[in-house]
């Protein structure tokens, strides 16, 4: 059976909601993107990508530069700097050395990820309180 072109270019040109996962608050949501049809939708592209496939090791991260490192959690603290504040400092190992990950505001981290967990972190790392860190 031939597919009439004129069909599946109006296809293309519907509206992005009727996708069958695409709910009204997703389709809403697509809309501040400035995604509105399906076209639209398969043709919009990150404006940047983190590269996951080279992973560094906590010494050899380097200071400024964004990265992926994989190690081990050796310690899980919540901390409380000053009201209504919340801050989980996770201290990632992988042998080589130590690198302190901050994630502010998600004190949900404390039942998620436990010491002993394997973990990757992606982000920029910062020199600060004599270890190198990342922050979210």
């Amino acid at each position: 059976m031939p597919i009439d072109r004129e069909k599946a270019t109006l296809a293309l040109d519907g509206p992005v909601n009727r996708v069958r996962l695409v709910s009204p608050a997703r389709a809403k949501a697509l809309e501040k993107l400035g995604i509105r049809t399906l076209r639209e939708l398969l043709t919009h592209f990150p404006r940047s990508y983190v590269d996951l496939s080279s992973v560094e090791t906590c010494a050899s991260a380097r200071i400024g530069e964004t990265c992926t490192v994989r190690g081990t959690v050796h310690e899980i603290k919540l901390k409380k700097p000053r009201y209504n504040l919340k801050l989980v400092e996770i201290a990632v190992t992988d042998g080589t050395g130590i690198l302190v990950v901050t994630a502010f505001r998600q004190p949900w981290l404390m039942d998620q990820i436990k010491a002993g967990d394997a973990v990757a972190v992606a982000g920029k790392v910062i020199f600060d309180y004599g270890y190198k860190r990342m922050t979210n």
